[in-house]
């Protein structure tokens, strides 16, 4: 869920709540976290008895030129979430609700290049966790202790034993 009703919804009827990777840190805190704590106060039921699974979206590599790739492939898929009108409070949290309109636009003409160049750096690391495949992990556990039961990653461009040390050290 993204929009507070069906996160308020789910926290009344569900066991846990999938939050979509077009999320920011502060609307996580800022209006999922009160609709969840609302919809689960209407039933009853305490925080503990919900899981909340946050994946947010990484971009890692160790060298630079491959982490730039990952960077604009990140930036593809948030200038792709941000076209879609139910994502706009994300935007509008922010002050970044008119780049919808400007990316809905470039969107219908099948410009995505220009799209991703929409896409500041401030609205990547708002959205986005980039970095060392040990940056991001490092910033995952800063980011996400306490708020979120349940995470994964997403990390192409990195191998098995990369992504498995990446596994461990969020473990650890």
């Amino acid at each position: 869920a993204t929009g507070p009703l069906m996160t308020k919804v789910a926290a009344e009827i569900a066991d846990g709540l999938i939050v979509h990777p077009f999320s920011s840190m502060r609307y996580l805190e800022e209006v999922t976290l009160p609709m969840i704590d609302e919809g689960l106060k209407k039933t009853g039921r305490l925080r503990d008895a919900f899981q909340i699974d946050y994946a947010p979206m990484l971009a890692a590599a160790d060298d630079a030129g491959a982490l730039q790739t990952q960077i604009e492939r990140v930036k593809d898929r948030i200038a792709f979430y941000g076209c879609t009108v139910a994502y706009r409070p994300v935007l509008e949290l922010h002050g970044w609700g008119a780049l919808q309109d400007e990316l809905i636009a470039l969107n219908r003409a099948h410009r995505q290049a220009e799209m991703r160049a929409l896409i500041s750096d401030e609205i990547l690391h708002a959205i986005a966790i980039v970095g060392t495949p040990s940056e991001v992990v490092h910033e995952m556990k800063k980011r996400l202790n306490g708020v979120v039961d349940r995470t994964g990653l997403h990390l192409p461009g990195l191998d098995d034993a990369q992504v498995s040390d990446c596994i461990n050290e969020l473990k650890g």
